[in-house]
């Protein structure tokens, strides 16, 4: 693109903002003028030699050197496919500025891709400035006790090491997809290596040494997060179990968490608690936004009105809870009292997204529900609410709905969703279902 002298400088900040380096498109390159040149990847995903040469060569001409520092420092949001660039090219590149100062100083978010070889090339890109990180790996393939254990340590030591590249970040996410069925050198071995390269911070002191300030600690900690978000494709209790402690010692500063898994695999067809599987979490204090969907769970996974009420005790603030996933149908769920009494105990603006409900026993709905006054409740969605009732005598859903209402001021009408099952007395089949 060929611009004016005069806006040469905007137009490159407005053009360099946001860079995607990914199959087809890696303006890193143009800039070196080796695009077309490079390989995206050396076979068993080593640096060949003629990459080697070809960026050597490149990096040797002052201009493009000094062009390529120049247009990275104006990067502030990243996204990064590790297919595209061999492992060990980065390290080479970050080393580029003179002054020891990072290569995209001026880097806010950042999005990066592992391929399913893997490397420790991450660990270059992480700065102090950088305030959102989201890393996408190869999948961990639930079931396995080895590899969710390789996983699990993995999620661990890069949050620590992380805590000390990135004091200030603010949003981190780990997204494991479906890399997982190409990973050449076997799903446990790949969470091994991932990362794997040491962490240190050195200061310089008064002699003009250098010696470590910090290295990796268990006791490392990022002072500044406030949302942790955890995805993947398949999990497990043992996953869902290891959540809480993936980011050590955020009591005092995590605010939101949100947990998603597309395929939740339960061993031997047990039925999990969902307390006893996030009890990492309750510690948690200050969360204000707490989200977990589990697809495909068989069988259901146990909620009760009791393990309802300790959400309320452990999570004082909360604003947002998201609890979706299949209701164990031989557990009871909350009760409309617990409703109540969850909303009382948690006074914030709210909007409330349960799996399943116990709902009124007889037409005296209001004398169920706890009235809240002062409630702030302002959206509620309740997968299903069932109801043991006779065939001749249904409860309307619209009476729930009205004393819903009516206990909690701050509902409107359209703002209820909720979908009514009504049983048998004394059986879990469901006649009829209706929704309002």
């Amino acid at each position: 693109m060929l611009v004016c002298k005069i806006f040469f400088f905007y137009a490159s900040a407005a053009l360099w903002r946001t860079i995607a380096i990914h199959q087809g498109e890696n303006p890193l390159w143009v800039v070196l003028g080796i695009a077309g040149q490079m390989r995206n990847s050396a076979p068993a995903g080593q640096l060949g030699q003629r990459d080697l040469l070809i960026l050597h060569k490149a990096l040797r001409d002052p201009i493009r050197r000094n062009n390529l520092a120049y247009y990275c420092s104006l990067v502030c949001s990243l996204l990064f496919d590790t297919g595209v660039i061999a492992p060990g090219i980065m390290p080479i590149l970050c080393r580029l500025p003179l002054d020891g100062s990072p290569l995209f100083c001026g880097l806010q978010r950042l999005y990066w891709t592992e391929s399913p070889i893997g490397s420790s090339d991450l660990l270059c890109v992480i700065y102090a400035c950088v305030e959102e990180l989201t890393v996408i790996v190869g999948q961990n393939h639930c079931g396995a006790t080895r590899i969710e254990a390789a996983y699990t340590h993995w999620a661990q030591q890069l949050v620590t090491k992380i805590s000390l590249l990135s004091p200030s970040l603010r949003h981190l996410s780990l997204i494991s997809n479906g890399l997982g069925a190409i990973i050449p050198t076997g799903h446990r071995r790949y969470f091994c290596e991932l990362h794997s390269a040491p962490v240190h911070v050195y200061v310089k002191d008064t002699h003009g040494s250098y010696r470590a300030k910090h290295t990796l600690t268990a006791e490392s900690t990022l002072n500044a997060l406030r949302e942790l978000n955890i995805y993947a494709d398949y999990g497990s209790p043992k996953i869902l179990n290891n959540a809480g402690i993936v980011a050590p010692h955020l009591e005092a500063t995590l605010q939101a968490i949100r947990i998603s898994m597309d395929h939740f695999t339960v061993p031997g067809n047990k039925h999990p608690e969902l307390i006893k599987n996030i009890s990492g979490l309750l510690t948690l204090r200050r969360l204000m936004r707490v989200s977990i969907t589990l697809g495909n769970v068989f069988p259901g996974i146990r909620f009760s009105d009791r393990d309802f009420l300790r959400l309320a005790n452990a999570w004082p603030l909360i604003q947002y809870l998201k609890l979706s996933f299949r209701q164990d149908i031989c557990t009871m769920p909350p009760n409309m009292a617990s409703l109540g009494s969850f909303i009382s105990m948690c006074p914030s603006p709210m909007h409330l997204i349960l799996p399943a409900m116990q709902g009124p026993q007889t037409h005296g709905v209001l004398s169920e529900i706890k009235k809240c006054p002062s409630s702030k409740l302002s959206l509620l969605n309740i997968g299903r609410v069932y109801l043991n009732v006779s065939d001749n005598s249904p409860l309307p859903v619209n009476d729930i709905v009205l004393a819903i209402c009516e206990a909690f001021p701050g509902l409107n009408y359209p703002e209820v969703r909720l979908e009514v099952v009504y049983l048998q007395s004394g059986s879990h089949a469901a006649v009829g279902t209706a929704a309002a």
